[in-house]
């Protein structure tokens, strides 16, 4: 799968803040992983950036370049997870790089097969259906047993 270059036109200012400049300052758990709290306004960018973010995380960890880690997208806004998740879909399918589309059919299929959408966080485990629930123990590696 490809990768985006690094002055990548679909990089934002906040895509750089966020995968360039805070890295030193986050230290080793940036390669890794971590929670960093940012204030910042509505409109700055962070849904859009964080959608790019997660397409990376898993072109990275489909390409080996990267171990396999699971990414959660959590806000308290459930009209915002459902278009975010559409918007990612739609990313997906419809990014570019110098003009001509980022990933094939069967790329675009494994890539989505990696996205878990689950509407409803209260009891949201317990309300999906049996073979949904299955799906979800099988990519979190858990026994149908």
């Amino acid at each position: 799968m490809k990768t985006l270059p690094a002055d990548s036109s679909v990089r934002t200012p906040l895509d750089r803040l966020l995968q360039e400049d805070l890295r030193s300052q986050i230290g080793p758990e940036a390669e890794s992983g971590c929670l960093v709290l940012i204030n910042a306004q509505t409109g700055i960018g962070k849904t859009h950036t964080i959608k790019q973010l997660i397409i990376e995380e898993l072109v990275a960890s489909i390409n080996g370049s990267r171990p396999a880690q699971t990414i959660y997208y959590i806000t308290n806004s459930v009209d915002n997870v459902r278009q975010t998740h559409r918007e990612l879909i739609d990313l997906i399918d419809e990014q570019q790089i110098g003009g001509s589309p980022r990933f094939s059919s069967s790329e675009k299929d494994i890539l989505k097969r990696k996205i878990v959408y689950l509407p409803r966080q209260g009891s949201q485990l317990l309300d999906e259906p049996y073979r949904d629930s299955r799906r979800l123990q099988t990519l979190r590696g858990w026994s149908h047993e």
